[in-house]
């Protein structure tokens, strides 16, 4: 039985996450009060389903970070208060704080887990998403562009490599402080941008701009720990014609009945088709997230997608 079969046979489902394997976009999903998640390939994968609203929502777990890898940490629990239970959010806040703030604390009192995770090769890059937004990010590993996938960026440069974590998110507080690149693009900056992009060449000059600002800044930080790349990257989406023809999703996808297919995704943004509507429907998937999903045969909400476009 294929995993998209699964969801089918399952009474309820939960969409957990979105994750990427080789530029390729996957629904993280558990069944019912299962703690296994398996992974449903995106592109292609028919979306017929209802939030049963009788059903509580289940928490999305957190990433726990180690030397080889990230693993997640499936959890059963209701959410309190967003996406998380007490218990998990607390668990993802510090994890989220030792990482981020690794380069600020002593060595001696930091969390082994994180250390060891942080001892990695790690890359500087410079992103720019379609509207214009900027921001300057770490990833780990010397190779590949994962982060970069996972955040929706549509263009970016990497420049610079550092031995480890903590050397890079020294470079990347210094070019926050120094010329002003913020180190986050919120998610509804992200869907705007889709439904009215820039140029890619204004916004390949704009990325030109900031990296050559970068450099400048970065100049006399290079040395046997840390050297410079000059590394481009792009989204494999910006070869597509699905994002060329975009409009918002107008049903919320965390009530309702809704059928559609995802075409493509960009982060965790779905490109959607639907009957009846010839451009492509973008959503955050986010609000999807630890639903009670259940999945059949069913019509989309007409009277609210019709209110929305109308």
């Amino acid at each position: 039985m294929s995993s998209a079969d699964k969801i089918l046979c399952s009474e309820t489902v939960y969409v957990v996450g979105v994750s990427w394997r080789e530029n390729l976009p996957y629904l993280n999903v558990v069944l019912g009060d299962q703690i296994e998640r398996f992974h449903v390939p995106a592109a292609g994968l028919r979306m017929s389903f209802k939030v049963d609203e009788q059903k509580a929502r289940r928490c999305l777990g957190y990433a726990q970070r180690s030397h080889e890898n990230i693993t997640y940490m499936a959890c059963k629990n209701v959410p309190e208060l967003g996406r998380l239970c007490a218990s998990c959010n607390k668990a993802d806040r510090i994890q989220s704080a030792n990482l981020h703030q690794a380069h600020h604390r002593d060595m001696a009192l930091m969390d082994p887990s994180i250390k060891q995770y942080l001892e990695h090769p790690h890359r500087l890059y410079v992103a720019i998403f379609r509207d214009g937004s900027t921001k300057v990010g770490t990833t780990r590993g010397a190779h590949g562009g994962q982060r970069l996938i996972e955040q929706g960026a549509w263009f970016a440069c990497y420049v610079a490599l550092a031995k480890n974590g903590f050397e890079i998110r020294e470079l990347e507080d210094l070019l926050t402080d120094s010329i002003g690149l913020k180190q986050a693009v919120n998610s509804t900056r992200k869907v705007m941008g889709h439904m009215q992009p820039l140029e890619d060449e204004i916004l390949l000059s704009k990325l030109s701009e900031i990296q050559s600002a970068s450099n400048d800044v970065l100049d006399e930080r290079w040395s046997d720990a840390v050297t410079q790349l000059n590394v481009s990257w792009s989204n494999p989406a910006a070869e597509l014609t699905t994002w060329t023809r975009t409009a918002k999703y107008p049903s919320p996808l965390d009530s309702g009945t809704h059928n559609f297919e995802i075409d493509s995704m960009i982060g965790r943004l779905a490109g959607m088709n639907m009957v009846g509507f010839p451009q492509t429907l973008i959503a955050d998937l986010y609000s999807l997230f630890g639903q009670p999903l259940q999945f059949g045969d069913y019509e989309a909400d007409g009277i609210s997608i019709q209110e929305a476009l109308f």
